[in-house]
C-alpha cells in the first residue's frame, strides 16, 4: 500500500486532498489529535506519502480499501455527506426548540438551566 500510496502522490497528488471526506469531516483546515496525542491540522497529514499512510491506518481507512469493502467511493462520499447534512439538520433544529422553549420559561418566570 505504501508503494501505490507513493505513485500516487507522485503522478495525481490533489487526489488525498478529498480524504477528509471518508472520515466525515468537511474541512481539512480542522485540528485533530494525532495518536501521539500532537494536535494538528487535518491536511498536514496529506503533505507526504508516509504521513498519507499513517493516516489511513490511525483512521481505519486502510482495512477498508485492503477488503475493498467500499465498492463505489462516490457513492461512500455521497452516503457520508448526506449523514452530516441529516446530522447538522437534528442539530439546528435541536438548538432552535431549546431556544423556543428558554424563551417560553422565561415569560413564565421558570427557573431553568441548560446544559
Amino acid at each position: 500500500m505504501k508503494a501505490d500510496i507513493s505513485t500516487l502522490f507522485r503522478e495525481y497528488r490533489s487526489c488525498f486532498e478529498v480524504l477528509n471526506l471518508l472520515i466525515a469531516v468537511r474541512e481539512s483546515s480542522r485540528k485533530v489529535v494525532s495518536l501521539s496525542g500532537n494536535l494538528l491540522e487535518l491536511k498536514s497529514y496529506f503533505d507526504e506519502p508516509e504521513k498519507i499512510y499513517n493516516f489511513l491506518l490511525e483512521t481505519g481507512l486502510d482495512e477498508i480499501f485492503k477488503d475493498r469493502k467500499i465498492k463505489n467511493l462516490c457513492d461512500y462520499v455521497f452516503g457520508v455527506e448526506v449523514g452530516l447534512d441529516t446530522n447538522a439538520r437534528k442539530n439546528r433544529s435541536g438548538t432552535n426548540f431549546a431556544n423556543l422553549i428558554s424563551e417560553r420559561f422565561r415569560s413564565e418566570n421558570i427557573c431553568f438551566q441548560i446544559f
